[in-house]
């Protein structure tokens, strides 16, 4: 096998891995499986029992958090980015899990 196949092959690999990663990222920061018990979401559970103000303003908090830590924790800072993102969209009234 010439090695510009083998490259191509390889390149198509990491293509396809760089894909699942992005994936798994969307779905880690917006419906992670261990945020949920049941059929409601933590963060459903937490506006129910504060209201809604309150946890905007522990959304402001976790975003500075997963900005604080992002370089520190992975060999990637993407996913601690997108929770940030995530949670400024949530301060900001934007429910990122909404599909509308």
């Amino acid at each position: 096998m010439s090695p510009e196949i083998i490259l191509n092959r390889m390149e198509v690999k990491r293509l396809e891995a760089d894909a699942l990663s992005k994936e798994q990222i969307h779905e880690n920061v917006n419906s992670p499986k261990h945020y949920s018990s049941g059929e409601i979401e933590c963060i459903d559970a937490m506006i129910h029992c504060f209201g809604i103000e309150e946890v905007q303003i522990y959304a402001k908090i976790a975003a500075f958090k997963y900005l604080w830590r992002s370089k520190h924790k992975h060999n990637s800072d993407a996913e601690d980015l997108a929770k940030a993102e995530f949670y400024i969209r949530f301060a900001n009234g934007n429910d990122p899990r909404d599909k509308s």
